[in-house]
């Protein structure tokens, strides 16, 4: 995962029914540096596994940039999901546009009121790392 920055990440996350250990690559839309905290979304919307795994199990680990640490996933509310996709779609309108297009049929331009819709239908993730979790360091090689 290290190859792919921070702009990708790992996820580990237990299925909601068998309790079984699952590994989901997803995409960071936004990533705090101060608080070296990343977002995620679910391009498939609320029917995704992950997200649905995530409502029953929400202790993880994630890899990102080289770094691995236990996190607590917690579900955005609507408007902050709202503004954190139009920081999104600004900076990848191309991105933006093909989800759009894929939830809702329509290429929508980068505005707060598509992003307010989008973020009715994509969940928007929050991974805290756990109180008291140690980032491990980079991993080399």
């Amino acid at each position: 995962m290290r190859h792919l920055g921070e702009r990708f990440l790992l996820l580990k996350h237990r299925g909601r029914s068998t309790g079984e250990e699952h590994e989901t690559v997803l995409e960071v839309v936004h990533y705090d540096t101060r608080t070296r905290t990343p977002v995620v979304a679910s391009g498939w919307g609320k029917r995704s596994d992950w997200v649905r795994n995530l409502e029953v199990h929400p202790d993880v680990r994630v890899t990102l940039g080289g770094r691995r640490f236990e996190a607590r996933a917690v579900r955005l509310p609507e408007a902050a999901a709202a503004e954190i996709l139009l920081q999104y779609s600004r900076t990848h309108p191309l991105a933006f546009r093909q989800i759009t297009h894929l939830m809702t049929g329509e290429k929508a331009e980068p505005c707060a009121v598509a992003c307010q819709r989008m973020a009715k239908v994509i969940p928007l993730v929050r991974l805290e790392a756990a109180v008291g979790a140690e980032v491990a360091p980079p991993i080399h090689g």
